[in-house]
């Protein structure tokens, strides 16, 4: 099978429902920080926002809008990010933030799974590569035990 046309897994909304969510209310970061991170976000621009995000709670600030557009405007990461009326568009159709670690835990778990396509794809490599398959089985076992 051909995979060259495939995207990889992710679900954007469930990226805007996490953000939208701890704009909507600060307390529910610390609740889908435990479940993820910038690095699970399959969007650039939303990783971009929840690391601005953290930041400005980090820094006892209220992240909202207003602050989320200022913190990413004076890194030079606005446009990147979609603009304002993207960030603003976040908080809109949220259902309810008091879903955001049911939301949060299927962007961990895409990230997940694009983890494991990537693993994948580094043990096709090096089998068909000068690899051993002691080496390749090695490396698979150390690539699976993070994913745990």
């Amino acid at each position: 099978m051909d995979d060259s046309n495939r995207v990889l897994p992710h679900n954007l909304e469930a990226e805007r429902a996490v953000l939208g969510a701890i704009l909507i209310e600060n307390k529910q970061h610390p609740r889908v920080a435990s479940i993820v991170s910038a690095t699970s976000f399959f969007r650039d621009a939303h990783r971009r926002m929840f690391t601005h995000i953290e930041l400005l709670i980090r820094a006892g600030v209220d992240a909202d809008l207003l602050t989320l557009c200022e913190s990413l405007r004076v890194t030079g990461e606005l446009d990147e990010s979609g603009g304002p009326a993207y960030i603003a568009s976040l908080v809109d159709g949220i259902p309810r933030s008091s879903n955001a670690e049911y939301y949060a835990a299927i962007v961990r778990d895409k990230k997940r799974l694009r983890d494991i396509i990537m693993l994948g794809s580094a043990l096709t490599g090096s089998a068909y590569g000068e690899e051993p398959p002691s080496g390749v089985v090695e490396q698979a076992l150390s690539g699976f035990s993070t994913l745990a």
